[in-house]
């Protein structure tokens, strides 16, 4: 009898799956999708935006023949579309290309610093809710140009401009001069409250004619507060963030030399660790960051014939000091000169001390601007790498 009922509920299963798995009913080719592979949001003239699509022509891929002229077909095309909203525009790409926009693809986002300005919120909303959209896509903020001018760039590294682009995001982990923040990163870190953020810009960098990848620069921040671009901050000081955050790899800082004030000295920086203490002094938030990096010397300039400990002590001191002081800088320009809180400072007082959170929340810029914040750094110069004394020059008559 037992047995017969285990048979029976094998048949059951086996039939239930033959009906739920038997296909998708969804289920379209391939070959009626466009792939994008990049996004760019400008500003119009007539119209709210101007949507920009890079997209993958996937039968050249392989062969990049040509498709029975003598002209052969590029791997990627890319149109521009109008409309009231970004759901708007892709309705009407039917105008301009036979197949349906996949979005799943998109690896990164590009928005112009004219709209950028205006408020990218409003756009934002479609990413996070349109279920075929790639959330974790990078985004950026054109300075100086049109998102539409950064997609027609060509590439002379990759078949794909856009792939080009996100190598060079996902490497700079290891440079610490570009932010690299995520559709769903911003969204998730404004919708905090007193939390601002920053995310990645791309510039150009030389003109020569034409727009290439290689004349782009991927570097520095874009600071957004409320939903709109306020400013920026340099490659330097978006190190600084990166480092607050603890959002970097290993890379490399180059200091002045202790004893030889026209020379320089590159460490490679192995580890980074920062902590951020709340404390409060009659209802005023007080903050104190602490920052441990642990470093290999790379290079030196100076004409040091014998490293002593004397010199190598030197040589963190000076590491010491100018990461303590570029911390520093970045902190004081937010504070003053943006009054925005792109550290999470406001966020790890809600976690650390909700009372005077709550106190300090509604006018949370102005508490921003006023709080005390103290930098300690220490450092740990490991070894001099391969050699350990440096270069000699044998001098004439030696």
């Amino acid at each position: 009898m037992l047995q017969h009922y285990k048979k029976l509920t094998i048949l059951s299963l086996v039939l239930f799956c033959s009906f739920t798995l038997a296909g998708c009913w969804s289920n379209r080719d391939l070959a009626e999708f466009a792939i994008i592979s990049a996004i760019g949001i400008d500003k119009a003239d007539d119209y709210n935006i101007e949507l920009t699509l890079q997209i993958v022509n996937s039968s050249q891929m392989k062969t990049g023949e040509s498709s029975g002229g003598s002209s052969p077909i590029k791997p990627v095309t890319t149109i521009s579309l109008t409309g009231n909203t970004i759901a708007d525009a892709l309705s009407k790409t039917s105008k301009n290309i036979d197949k349906i926009p996949f979005l799943s693809d998109v690896n990164i986002i590009i928005i112009g610093e004219e709209l950028a300005r205006d408020g990218i919120v409003d756009y934002l909303d479609f990413f996070e809710r349109y279920s075929y959209s790639k959330r974790r896509a990078y985004l950026l903020i054109a300075k100086d140009l049109k998102a539409k001018e950064v997609l027609k760039s060509v590439s002379s590294m990759d078949k794909i401009p856009a792939n080009h682009m996100v190598h060079i995001m996902k490497n700079s982990k290891y440079s610490g001069r570009v932010r690299t923040q995520t559709v769903i990163e911003l969204i998730q870190t404004i919708e905090k409250p007193g939390q601002d953020d920053v995310v990645g810009t791309v510039k150009l960098s030389r003109e020569d004619g034409t727009f290439d990848v290689n004349n782009l620069c991927f570097e520095g921040g874009s600071i957004i507060k409320d939903g709109k671009l306020i400013g920026w901050l340099d490659s330097d000081e978006t190190l600084a963030l990166l480092i607050i955050k603890e959002k970097l790899k290993n890379f490399f800082f180059t200091i002045p030399d202790p004893v030889w004030d026209s020379k320089k000295a590159t460490v490679e920086v192995l580890s980074v660790k920062t902590k951020i203490k709340t404390a409060a002094e009659e209802d005023q938030p007080k903050y104190t960051v602490d920052t441990s990096i642990i470093a290999n010397m790379t290079e030196i300039q100076a004409k040091v014939y014998e490293i002593t400990p004397e010199y190598w002590t030197d040589l963190e001191n000076q590491l010491r000091k100018a990461v303590g002081t570029l911390i520093k800088d970045t902190i004081k320009k937010a504070q003053n000169q943006y009054q925005s809180d792109i550290f999470g400072f406001c966020e790890d007082l809600r976690i650390k001390n909700p009372k005077l959170w709550k106190k300090t929340i509604e006018n949370w810029d102005d508490v921003f601007k006023d709080c005390p914040v103290d930098v300690n750094v220490k450092v740990i110069l490991k070894r001099p790498s391969v050699i350990k004394q440096p270069l000699k020059i044998r001098e004439k008559g030696d």
